[in-house]
């Protein structure tokens, strides 16, 4: 057999397993077995997430129903529910209430559609996590119910990667997602809420668990509705240690991040942006706010830039009777407001504005009624002609005013 013979043979032989490995992988459709992590994400110091397949392919398909699947991975110890592109019609809620030591991840295909469609009549969340052990991953949730999220997080360690949460009925005021728990990521995720009144994300502290270690990092948010709130279910406690880092706030209804009750809080590296009337709020609730710090954002109230009276890039109201402190806003552009900042009352105390940019203000840079233990240092403010770069109305001889220019 000559040489020439030889390469033909080769030739024939690997087109022949090749389509035999196709035509035996066909057999599965669109199925993958071959699944082994959807996502690795490294933050600041030792914050870390890897979200990989647990245990056994439970492929949705397989089974007569969404709950089927994940009762099926459940029995067996655990395992990786997968999603085909599709919508999926969720009629009763998601309860994902593991044994000890289960683990589950509900994972749609990478670059998909997968979509979990709550029914307008469903009885709760779409998807409802109240044990550890749980990954979501590369799937859309949707509510259309009139009452209910479409995620509630009550179990502790729950990792989110790569979700798209939406709000789908016009009369929910309710969040269109909701995490209280503990050690909780939510990463790469998009948010929406056709209801322009409803946030889109509310971090609070139940009062029957702790709600700590809450990181939410390198989200999008656009559309008319408002964004993301930091508050608590309990008059006794609030939610500790929670990091909004590198999302785009694009939203421009009323608020984009609001804060009232948390203790221990980093708003780091993130654009606030279009806002029609506030980019971040402080309306201090029960245990108030206390050890935050927002540095390095670009803040700017711009929808509608001149039109629309007293819009403030970062609003904090101290007149109520929950206490602001310890707040330290720092290497901030804040620009492109009718206001940069604005403090109301006397309940804003023992805080920090330092080297901070305000910029293209029509009314004021900085506006403080009543500075108690405040500092107010190096910052440079560049208004519009007309416009005051910083006033304060009052100052106690514990605050420190310098070197602004």
């Amino acid at each position: 057999m000559n040489k020439r013979m030889y390469i033909v043979i080769f030739s024939l032989l690997v087109v022949f397993l090749a389509s035999g490995c196709q035509a035996g992988s066909s057999k599965k459709g669109y199925i993958r077995e071959d699944i082994d992590s959807y996502g690795k994400v490294a933050w600041k110091e030792d914050i870390e997430t890897r979200v990989e397949k647990q245990g056994k392919i439970y492929p949705v398909i397989d089974f007569t129903s969404v709950h089927d699947a994940i009762e099926a991975a459940i029995e067996e110890g655990g395992g990786t529910v997968y999603f085909p592109p599709g919508t999926y019609s969720i009629e009763k809620p998601i309860v994902l209430d593991l044994p000890d030591g289960v683990k589950i991840t509900l994972l749609g295909e990478t670059n998909g559609h997968c979509i979990l469609r709550g029914e307008k009549d469903i009885e709760g969340p779409v998807v409802l996590v109240l044990s550890e052990g749980v990954n979501l991953g590369n799937l859309v949730f949707q509510t259309y119910s009139q009452e209910h999220p479409a995620v509630l997080v009550k179990g502790d360690g729950t990792k989110i990667y790569k979700c798209y949460f939406q709000g789908m009925n016009v009369r929910n005021l309710e969040s269109t997602a909701i995490v209280a728990a503990s050690n909780v990521t939510v990463v790469s995720c998009t948010f929406s809420n056709v209801n322009t009144d409803a946030y889109t994300l509310e971090i609070t502290k139940f009062p029957d668990k702790e709600a700590k270690n809450i990181y939410v990092i390198d989200f999008f948010l656009n559309g008319e509705f408002n964004g993301f709130v930091i508050t608590s279910d309990d008059e006794n406690g609030c939610p500790e240690n929670v990091l909004i880092q590198r999302g785009v706030f694009l939203n421009y209804s009323t608020e984009q991040l609001t804060i009232k009750s948390v203790k221990n809080l980093m708003v780091d590296n993130n654009m606030l942006d279009q806002s029609a009337m506030y980019c971040i709020t402080m309306v201090p609730v029960y245990k108030g706010i206390d050890n935050v710090t927002i540095k390095e954002n670009y803040i700017a109230a711009s929808y509608r830039f001149g039109e629309l009276k007293d819009t403030t890039a970062i609003l904090v109201d101290g007149t109520k009777d929950s206490k602001i402190t310890n707040v330290l806003v720092k290497n901030n552009m804040i620009a492109y407001s009718i206001n940069g900042m604005v403090v109301k009352g006397s309940n804003y105390t023992d805080s920090k504005v330092v080297d901070n940019v305000f910029q293209s203000t029509l009314s004021h840079g900085l506006k403080i009624e009543e500075a108690i233990n405040l500092t107010i240092q190096r910052n440079s403010f560049k208004p519009d002609a007309s416009s005051v770069g910083l006033q304060i109305d009052k100052q106690n001889d514990k605050s420190i005013v310098k070197d602004n220019f």
